[in-house]
């Protein structure tokens, strides 16, 4: 089953790259119609600047994921654990025990 998932990992990896390319190209098109509506046909576009933000927000969390992978890292919420206040120990005990 390790072997499958590893394999299906590996076979995505290049498809989030490819997706995370075209955002960013996608990004430069969306900005450049913008920027062109506006100037030059004196007409704005609508709502380009949205979708510049969703494809930019797109490709940072495949760009963020991807890095996390090659790196051989895991995105995880141990940070979130480890940088809270620590109370009471048995409060302590639990959250090592949550987070390993």
């Amino acid at each position: 089953m390790a072997g499958l998932y590893r394999r299906a990992m590996d076979a995505l990896y290049p498809a989030c790259v490819i997706v995370g390319v075209t955002a960013l190209m996608l990004i430069s098109a969306v900005i450049t119609w913008a920027v062109f509506t506006r100037y030059v046909l004196n007409s704005a576009a609508s709502r380009p600047e949205a979708m510049a933000v969703l494809l930019c927000w797109c490709h940072q969390t495949i760009n963020a994921v991807l890095h996390a992978l090659a790196a051989g890292e895991t995105i995880s919420i141990s940070a979130l654990f480890m940088s809270a206040p620590r109370g009471n120990p048995a409060r302590r005990r639990r959250d090592t025990a949550i987070t390993g």
